[in-house]
């Protein structure tokens, strides 16, 4: 009855880092087994987030987010439709001369596997269980979509977290349009006889329920070592990558493993738990952002 499309377009300004060499691999890995990283973070700790708000000024809602490796922009435009079917249309775009740095951080995968592993993955870990009825206009006649595009500038490691980071800012920046539906029309069988008068001040409209949306956290496996938000070079030497999906009551709503490396199930309580602390912590990160925005 709803649409969301997610699409995550990506035209990589900068020519990433190639494959890193053996003794690189080396330093990185006996490092990790001493609990110190290349770029001097604990193995607990996540990159800083830097926020930019309202950067495209015709979408709904937008918003730009960056760290030492990634910059991502995510617009949100919001429309309605009288559909009477529910469909997703998830669309990702590699640009042509990025199949080596593909290759770096998924060898498996061809450029149209990552493509679409990439965007089905945020699709059904942060967006299969919404509640669609909060998009309801009018049952069976009239319904919000939400069109989500977000556009990766420059590539890095954990990508997939930081998209979802991106489109949860951009999230709290975008309001639904407050709408009227005649009630003298509404009942008729023929959505073509349906009147509406739709506000034209942002303001008055509805925050989107952001809070329905999980976070996407992601840990890697070095020498036995869990280690979060890595880097490009970390990812690479990663054997095991988990992504769990964590929801705003902490808890873990779905998980996926990248690669066919096997992991310790021991690890599995820890890394949820763990997870769980990082999407708070997140959470409450951009929560003490957005308290001193007016949006």
């Amino acid at each position: 009855m709803n649409s969301f499309r997610l699409g995550i377009y990506c035209d990589f300004l900068k020519s990433m880092t190639k494959s890193i060499s053996d003794s690189e691999k080396l330093f990185l890995e006996d490092g990790v087994d001493q609990g110190i990283r290349n770029d001097g973070r604990d193995l607990t700790d996540f990159r800083p987030i830097v926020i930019a708000l309202d950067v495209i000024s015709t979408a709904n809602g937008s918003s730009r987010i960056r760290n030492d490796e990634l910059d991502i922009i995510v617009a949100v435009k919001v429309s309605f439709l009288n559909n009477l079917f529910f469909f997703i249309i998830a669309l990702i775009l590699f640009s042509s001369n990025i199949m080596d740095k593909i290759s770096n951080v998924a060898p498996s995968f061809t450029e149209e596997d990552y493509s679409f592993y990439i965007t089905n993955i945020v699709k059904d870990m942060c967006f299969k269980n919404f509640d669609l009825s909060k998009l309801t206009i009018l049952e069976n006649k009239l319904y919000w979509n939400i069109y989500i595009d977000a556009t990766i500038l420059s590539f890095g490691g954990n990508m997939v977290d930081w998209v979802t980071i991106a489109i949860h800012t951009a999230l709290r920046t975008t309001r639904i349009p407050k709408i009227h539906v005649s009630p003298s029309i509404s009942t008729k069988e023929n959505n073509k006889d349906v009147s509406y008068t739709v506000s034209p001040s942002v303001c008055s409209g509805t925050p989107f329920p952001f809070q329905d949306i999980p976070f996407i956290i992601s840990a890697g496996c070095i020498r036995g070592k869990v280690i979060w938000d890595m880097n490009m070079q970390e990812q690479i030497c990663s054997k095991t990558i988990i992504a769990l999906s964590i929801n705003s009551k902490g808890e873990c709503v779905a998980m996926n493993k990248v690669y066919s490396n096997t992991l310790d199930l021991n690890l599995i309580p820890t890394i949820i738990n763990k997870a769980a602390e990082i999407s708070s912590e997140i959470s409450k990160s951009l929560d003490e952002f957005f308290s001193n925005k007016q949006v």
